[in-house]
């Protein structure tokens, strides 16, 4: 007998979000910190999963929701036919109770309601050969400058890209 693969995506969110109600409670207990440092931020990824083929041979994508302080990974869907948005859906969804979280996401998923439009450019060297990189991201928010200055705002990017190395299989 196979499972039922939402069933099973349905239980897991269950659990996903129990263990980060159970986080969270601890978080506020313990915190004394600003508002904006104590929001809860999620990160929504699409991801294409290795070796893994659909019945037609296209590759598997999936679409994560995933909690940025602790990379936990609340909820999945299946990316049917590249559509992300749907994807992005049914995701959202699955997750009650959002008001107050910020959500961050690529272009593809924004939606009416933005605030601000941010450009971030990034550098790295590969310590390793010395080569240097550039990287420029663009970011929309709904979040007027009096409830996320400059510093969350990047803090909650770098979580949102950090969020890609947890998700990668």
């Amino acid at each position: 007998m196979a499972a039922d693969p939402v069933a099973v995506q349905a239980a897991l969110t269950t659990w996903a979000l129990n263990c980060l109600a159970t986080a969270t409670a601890a978080d506020l207990q313990s915190a004394a910190s600003p508002r904006s440092a104590g929001r809860q931020v999620l990160a929504v990824d699409g991801r294409a999963l290795r070796s893994a083929r659909q019945p037609d041979g296209q590759q598997a994508k999936l679409l994560n929701v995933i909690d940025h302080r602790r990379g936990l990974v609340l909820t999945q869907t299946e990316v049917v036919d590249g559509n992300e948005i749907a994807a992005f859906l049914t995701a959202i969804d699955a997750l009650p109770h959002l008001r107050g979280w910020l959500v961050t996401s690529h272009a593809l998923h924004t939606f009416p309601g933005a605030a601000r439009a941010l450009k971030v450019v990034r550098r790295r060297t590969d310590h390793a050969t010395g080569k240097t990189s550039t990287e420029t991201v663009y970011a929309v928010t709904s979040l007027g400058h009096r409830y996320a200055d400059a510093v969350p705002l990047a803090t909650w990017l770098r979580g949102h890209c950090g969020s890609r190395t947890c998700c990668t299989g």
